[in-house]
């Protein structure tokens, strides 16, 4: 195009419609609002619903409270989701509350959520003597709340007359989903082990000789002399599960048992469900166990039970069909045992547990319930028909809560977790366990009784006694097998890959060894310890400190660690290792941190004038891995790059700044003053149309735009990664005027979309990509940026940032740049796997649909942009800087660097 053509008109002004899809229910939809595609209801389902008076598809509106999401942080506080895992404003109370704090969260919001209680722990909500658990007062938890999911027999030895109460827990919805007979035809449930057992928290237990917490919840003592005789009488063959830790101390099993019965750690979910396959029975011999999950999975498995009667929780599943009770006195045992080997061919605990059981089932209960009973304090969804308790997520492995696996560092059991073993020995309760069951839970319960066949059938015979080899499978990489031994299935190396290495001497694939110190996990969990992976997304042991130290805590664990793990400095956040004028920002000493580490990743021009000479220096920031993998020609072809918009300009952290005028952190980072004067010029002299992102928040406060530009510019909150990247590819240039911005990947992005940059040139990070295929700087004092505009738009068809950026940058290229300087540097104190050929900085995960860190929608509630959050905001102001700030800028940066100078055009064409 030549002369003077205008870029833009007025009338291309425009909102750009996001395009961030919404599940219809068998497909997807920018909106709601599009799914039906006039087929009206049928079509409306997943995310949305059908409004009848209306006759269209709207968004189901959030059902759940804003606290919600904090407060299921905390673990008496249990979630509840719909059939669509949409969390619907009910928490479910399911132990004592632990701290002060919780109990003033739920006293808060009572009134604006439904709190109900639900026996998910131990006797609770009646008094339990397990001498490790913190003691609380039932008639603390009783009345409490204005319903109850019970497992009692006779509530109304409990609870108020009038109180409403569904006999419900959580295990009734852990019936397996599975092909029962197309795993028989298969193979799958022979039986080789007799019995089993399941403890829990072994970790603790062993430590302590299975004396703790876990042990008396699942009633070792009992276990043991249960097994004794199955051992010693019938030469019963079992598996134990969870009573080996992972430092291979054990929990002492009967002598009668040592060459009968198999024991095992806690092992995931997967193969705990596959040794249960291979058994005749479960054994539960536990009293304090509210919610056994791993019965109703043993029922699914078509496995009978042989129960303590005196159970608080799961005594309603043993029926005829399902198995036998024993006393807890053991003196009917070996009788219930016969009885149990006798009907073993005529139980059909499967056929039971589906017909009564099951997330269909009691998620209907459990809506019909709260429907019933507090339908006017909770708005549900038409197109709901259940309800949910949820968990917390566990391992990737293991989507729903259960008995296998289900311990963490933090974790117990079932909907629990034990609290802290105290430190001194709790005195014994007055009264002995016998008195307490007896005065507290026995006279609640009705007559349960055994079956009365007879007969002295014995189960098992001691040849059938082997280990089952766990079935959990590992990536081969394009395929999985049990083991790495079992890839490459005669192929050798190249099938070899995934979780596994070929090992050359011994020509064989093997487990790639875990590369990252114990402690790695705990560290990243703090702000200034970034993360670095491989492509494999495995952890190396290699952390960036990307910010200062926050606290002393953090101090203290980076000397702790500092000969264990390669701490490596990167520059992503401000002017760090210099020091920033940013005056809402913590001060910090630049000494402390320029020497301190053996290795930075740098974004300055010339590092020779910050860093010691001898110190490794790579030219490598975070932004160098965000180039976009598209198919841009395929986008173009679809019409995906139409130029709506002149230019674009992203602001950060808005929800504080529109709050404070646009003059707190934020706006400091992103040069909001030189933006605004910046478009300022464009909309008054150019007339140029625009988009700024990220200065409305959610309040609908928004930062002052110049009058020039209230017509021409559309402003938007912070949008996530997918609209923010449908807005700027309807752009010419992007705008960067911030200086004190050490890594801006959105710069990367805007380039891997074909936009050129318009850039300040003291920005600390980001200088080095501009240059002839991809933009043009201005100076920080603005003095030709009229110039530099220019020359932008005279070569606006001559840029080419796409195929500079990926000729120079992205994940494969900058990867194999770190991994390379990391060994050639640091090969004697890193190992890194021989498949392995980059290294990648990783991030907090963040919004499903926002998979990779980016300056669209990357703040949080606690984070800022980029690989940074805001400092906390003073509460009064911090007193200026003796320097102004373009003296800060002369005496500490400016020297630093090299002559960075315009395109030569000269042109004065205006836009």
């Amino acid at each position: 195009n030549q002369g003077k053509q205008v870029l833009s008109d007025p009338k291309m002004l425009r909102v750009v419609k996001p395009t961030t899809t919404v599940s219809c229910g068998g497909h997807f939809a920018p909106t709601c609002g599009d799914c039906s595609l006039g087929f009206g209801e049928a079509w409306c389902n997943g995310d949305c619903e059908w409004h009848i008076s209306r006759s269209e598809c709207i968004t189901i509106p959030s059902l759940a409270h804003p606290a919600y999401p904090n407060l299921i942080k905390f673990r008496p506080f249990q979630p509840v989701v719909d059939e669509y895992n949409r969390y619907v404003n009910i928490i479910l109370i399911r132990s004592p509350f632990e701290t002060e704090e919780q109990e003033d969260l739920y006293e808060r919001y009572k009134d604006e959520i439904l709190f109900l209680g639900i026996m998910s722990f131990e006797a609770y909500p009646l008094y339990s003597p397990n001498p490790h658990t913190t003691k609380f007062r039932p008639e603390d938890y009783i009345s409490r709340f204005p319903g109850w999911l019970n497992m009692y027999p006779n509530p109304d030895s409990i609870f108020p007359i009038n109180l409403p109460i569904l006999q419900l827990s959580h295990s009734d919805f852990s019936v397996l989903e599975i092909d029962y007979d197309d795993e028989v035809s298969q193979g799958k449930h022979e039986k080789i082990y007799d019995f089993m057992y399941v403890m829990t928290n072994t970790e603790v237990e062993a430590e302590v000789g299975c004396t703790g917490w876990g042990a008396y919840v699942k009633n070792w003592p009992l276990a043991k002399k249960a097994m004794d005789i199955m051992c010693s009488e019938n030469k019963f063959t079992g598996i134990v599960l969870g009573i080996v830790n992972s430092h291979g101390n054990s929990c002492e099993l009967p002598p009668s048992c040592q060459d009968k019965v198999v024991t095992a750690p806690y092992v995931n979910r997967f193969d705990g469900l596959n040794y249960m396959r291979q058994i005749k029975f479960l054994l539960l011999p536990q009293v304090y166990d509210a919610s056994p999950r791993v019965a109703v999975e043993a029922m699914s498995l078509n496995v009978p039970l042989l129960m303590n009667n005196r159970i608080v929780g799961g005594w309603k599943y043993i029926n005829e069909q399902t198995g036998e009770f024993f006393n807890d006195n053991m003196s009917d045992f070996r009788s219930s045992l016969t009885n149990l080997v006798n009907r073993l061919d005529s139980y059909s605990p499967r056929s039971y547990v589906e017909a009564n059981y099951g997330t269909e089932i009691a998620g209907s209960k459990l809506r019909a319930f709260v429907k019933d009973n507090f339908g006017d304090r909770i708005s549900l969804s038409k197109r709901s028909n259940i309800l949910i308790p949820s968990e917390p997520v566990l391992h990737p492995e293991d989507k729903t809560s259960s008995d296998f696996g289900d311990w963490r560092e933090d974790k117990g059991t079932e909907s629990s977790r034990p609290l802290p073993l105290p430190s001194s020995p709790i005195p014994p309760h007055p009264m002995s366990t016998e008195k307490i069951i007896a005065t507290t839970i026995a006279p609640l319960w009705k007559p349960l009784s055994n079956s009365n066949n007879q007969g002295k059938q014995v189960l098992s015979d001691p040849k059938m006694l082997r280990v089952v080899k766990p079935t959990t499978t590992v990536s081969c990489g394009g395929h999985f097998a049990p083991t790495c031994g079992d890839c490459s299935l005669g192929f050798g190396e190249a099938w070899c890959n995934g979780d596994c290495e070929w090992h050359i001497s011994r020509s064989e694939c093997i487990t790639i060894p875990s590369l990252a110190h114990p402690a790695y996990p705990n560290l990243i969990k703090f702000r200034p310890f970034q993360p670095v992976v491989d492509e494999y997304n495995r952890y190396v042991n290699i952390i960036l400190i990307r910010s200062p130290f926050e606290t002393e805590e953090q101090e203290d664990l980076y000397e702790r660690y500092k000969d264990e793990i390669l701490f490596l400095g990167i520059m992503s956040f401000e002017a760090y290792p210099l020091y920033s004028p940013n005056p809402h920002t913590t001060k910090f000493r630049p000494e402390d941190y320029i020497s301190r580490f053996p290795g930075w990743l740098n974004m300055y021009p010339n590092p020779d004038s910050i860093f010691p000479i001898n110190l490794p220096i790579l030219q490598l920031s975070h932004s160098d891995f965000s180039v976009l993998e598209i198919d841009y020609d395929d986008e173009v072809s679809q019409g995906k790059h139409e130029k709506i918009y002149d230019f674009m300009y992203v602001m950060t952290n808005t929800e504080v700044e529109a709050e404070v005028g646009c003059t707190g952190w934020g706006a400091y980072v992103k040069n909001w003053p030189l933006a605004k004067k910046a478009m300022d010029i464009m909309c008054s002299e150019n007339k140029f149309t625009g988009i700024v992102l990220g200065i409305v928040n959610s309040h609908g406060n928004s930062c002052e735009l110049p009058p020039s530009c209230q017509d021409k510019v559309v402003t938007a909150p912070y949008v996530n990664r997918f609209d923010g990247l449908n807005y700027m590819r309807q752009i010419k240039f992007l705008l960067l005027p911030q200086v004190y911005d050490a890594s801006p990947r959105v710069a990367v992005e805007a380039m891997s979309l074909n936009v050129p940059l318009l850039m300040n040139n003291r920005i600390v990070g980001g200088w080095k990509y501009i240059n002839e295929q991809t933009g043009e700087f201005f100076n920080d004092n603005m003095s030709d940026f009229r110039s530099s505009l220019t020359n932008l738009v005279n070569r606006l068809d001559s840029y080419s940032p796409r195929s500079y950026v990926e000729a120079n940058y992205g994940t494969e290229i900058a990867g194999s740049k770190l991994r390379a300087f990391v060994k050639d540097n640091f090969g004697d104190r890193i190992s890194l796997s021989k498949r392995s050929n980059i290294l990648i900085p990783s991030e907090p995960v963040l919004h499903p649909e926002d998979k990779t860190s980016s300056d669209f929608g990357d703040w949080r509630e606690d984070k800022g942009t980029e690989s940074s959050r805001p400092l906390p905001l003073p509460s009064s102001p911090i007193p200026p800087h003796p320097m102004s700030t373009e003296k800060i800028i002369a005496t500490t940066i400016a020297p630093l660097w090299k002559p960075l100078s315009n395109s030569n055009n000269q042109g004065k064409q205006v836009l």
